[in-house]
């Protein structure tokens, strides 16, 4: 008996420490575990615009920028026009402008397979070419669940700075449910490809 009761002594402190360990919401469940995600397709495939074997002007794409409230690693949402939510169990695998800059650059390699394509931090510097600028307006599931991304974008000339084409992209999804972060990023990825189509569309109406 003295045996048993020395061991229940001792398992007893064990067993609270334990207790204590473990991460809980209000003193209730287990902390839900964090999900990150990143902007891109794994198997996309974008039909080009002009032939490969055709040697066009050069184009850097320079850093996509985006307002300050995107700025964060929380996957932002829309609850109401002056209002946002911030999901502290969906966030981003990274910086969202680099991952933006990078899924903008790679559509385009598909789009316009005739470029030689550089960015802000490599441009194509032994050739005078284009300067591609884009400014994030919105980029969020909205208040009626649809996923929108709202864009300006500014094609500048290498020799002069001056704007060769321009545009205002907006596109919204279809509604998305609820919680389902991997349906509203899938929707961001297809109007991030809208937006490179449009784009790309310009550019080769520059070279003709």
């Amino acid at each position: 008996m003295k045996t048993s009761r020395k061991l229940l002594g001792t398992l007893l402190p064990l067993g609270l420490l334990l207790g204590a360990c473990i991460p809980t919401v209000g003193g209730g469940g287990p902390v839900m575990p964090t999900r990150y995600f990143l902007l891109g397709k794994e198997t996309q495939t974008l039909a080009s615009l002009e032939s490969a074997t055709t040697s066009l002007t050069p184009l850097t794409v320079n850093p996509v920028v985006i307002p300050p409230y995107l700025n964060r690693p929380e996957i932002v949402t829309r609850d109401g026009y002056n209002e946002i939510t911030l999901s502290e169990y969906h966030q981003w695998g990274g910086s969202l402008s680099d991952n933006l800059s990078r899924v903008l650059e790679e559509n385009l390699s598909q789009l316009l397979p005739g470029h030689r394509l550089g960015n802000g931090l490599t441009p194509v510097v032994d050739l005078s070419g284009l300067t591609l600028v884009v400014r994030i307006l919105r980029f969020e599931r909205g208040v009626e669940r649809q996923v929108n991304l709202t864009a300006s974008w500014r094609i500048l000339g290498d020799d002069d700075g001056r704007i060769k084409a321009s545009g205002h992209f907006s596109k919204e999804s279809a509604a998305v449910g609820y919680g389902d972060y991997v349906a509203v990023v899938a929707a961001m990825n297809d109007n991030l490809t809208a937006l490179s189509q449009e784009i790309a569309q310009a550019i080769v109406a520059l070279d003709h």
